[in-house]
């Protein structure tokens, strides 16, 4: 197989899990529904460049499963190159709409679109790898906390394991896990030079991905659908990028993957956004609880009503936001803390002026994101301060 051949069936991997995912979080994409979108920017754009520009992401994404699976490959490099240049452009747009867009796996998406439009053909498979490296190792990196014994991690290894499992075990095992997911990490980014690493890489990683399929699926925490498919994506991309081919091309040789990698890393100290930088799995991003006196619960708009909670804790009822999000989009809370904040104040402003609310703030300390800290937040004011720590916009459509 060649080089061409491969990344053509690279891009319709890629371009199929988009399309997938997209239909599973159709809110998002088309802008219906009642939870609020949050722009990336202060820049006001019009709102119906979201659903055209994901039409035009989706019809791009289907050319590119078809061309994977015309085996007559008619399509140059030069003008695969010009498409991807103009489908980046475009998939730029949702996010600036609503950062919700800007999942993982679209984040994962808009990388692959830019090395395949900004890489040389020589190196862009290695830019993948690259940037697969940086995926392993962010993510482990960031699940280093002082709980890792009863955070995410150690509930997926119980499941991987069994249910049963002793407290002891389980904490050396998941912490066993961890470390072994940053030397993956490692290895990725090494077998673009020392070719000896790319098939125990590329092993490790596929029974990585196989081990999360069975703890996530319907055998163990049936987890979401979309979860699914992102793991299986890896599972049949990594052999295409690791085994058989041409030689890797040296890091030096590439623009887009060495900065990817070090924004991704970045994350870990608070300047990329969490998903962004691939805390995937993992404690590491803030939590923001958004609760009201049970007194004056009638005082709370719709639709939030419908999201609180029945039980109260010492008088107060927590507004159960992630649930809305999977409800109403489809997809998870954006674990972005400015972007919780811009979904609470529009809360606020949709709801009586008298409203007696207080938030619980769970976050990373800076720079040791591995230790936690609480703090509350009790009036309006409290909360609009905290705009003041962000570098980009964090306000809600419609909320001034």
């Amino acid at each position: 197989m060649n080089d061409q051949r491969r990344l053509e069936l690279i891009d319709g991997l890629v371009a199929l899990t988009q399309l997938l995912l997209m239909m599973m979080t159709l809110p998002l994409w088309s802008g219906t529904g009642v939870f609020p979108a949050v722009p990336l920017t202060s820049m006001r754009l019009p709102g119906w460049l979201l659903p055209t520009a994901s039409v035009v992401i989706a019809v791009s994404c289907l050319r590119r499963v078809l061309t994977a699976a015309d085996w007559r490959g008619k399509w140059t490099p030069a003008k695969s190159r010009l498409r991807a240049a103009i489908l980046l452009a475009v998939a730029l747009i949702p996010p600036l709409l609503n950062v919700h867009c800007l999942q993982a796996w679209y984040w994962f998406f808009l990388l692959v679109t830019a090395i395949r439009c900004g890489e040389p053909q020589s190196c862009q498979r290695a830019a993948i790898v690259l940037v697969l490296g940086g995926l392993y190792l962010c993510s482990g990196l960031s699940r280093i906390s002082e709980q890792v014994d009863s955070g995410i991690s150690a509930l997926i290894m119980r499941q991987i394991c069994s249910p049963t499992v002793e407290l002891h075990s389980l904490g050396l095992m998941t912490r066993t896990a961890l470390v072994g997911e940053i030397l993956l990490g490692l290895a990725l980014l090494g077998s673009v030079r020392w070719s000896w690493l790319r098939f125990p890489a590329g092993v490790a990683a596929i029974a990585l991905h196989c081990a999360l399929l069975y703890a996530l699926g319907p055998l163990r925490l049936n987890h979401h659908w979309g979860v699914l498919i992102w793991n299986l994506l890896f599972v049949l991309l990594i052999p295409l990028l690791l085994m058989g081919g041409s030689a890797l091309a040296s890091i030096r040789d590439h623009r887009i993957a060495p900065v990817a990698i070090l924004f991704s890393l970045s994350g870990l100290i608070g300047l990329a956004d969490n998903w962004m930088g691939w805390q995937l799995y993992s404690d590491r991003p803030e939590q923001w609880e958004f609760w009201i006196h049970e007194w004056g619960s009638e005082r709370l708009a719709e639709p939030w009503q419908s999201w609180l909670a029945d039980e109260s804790v010492g008088g107060w009822r927590v507004v159960r936001l992630d649930r809305m999000s999977l409800q109403q989009t489809g997809a998870p809370l954006y674990p972005e803390d400015r972007f919780q904040l811009a979904v609470m104040e529009r809360m606020i402003a949709d709801s009586d002026p008298d409203l007696r609310f207080q938030i619980l703030i769970d976050e990373p300390a800076q720079p040791s994101w591995w230790r936690r800290q609480r703090r509350w937040i009790r009036d309006a004011q409290g909360l609009a301060t905290e705009h003041r720590r962000y570098l980009l916009n964090s306000q809600a459509a419609g909320v001034d």
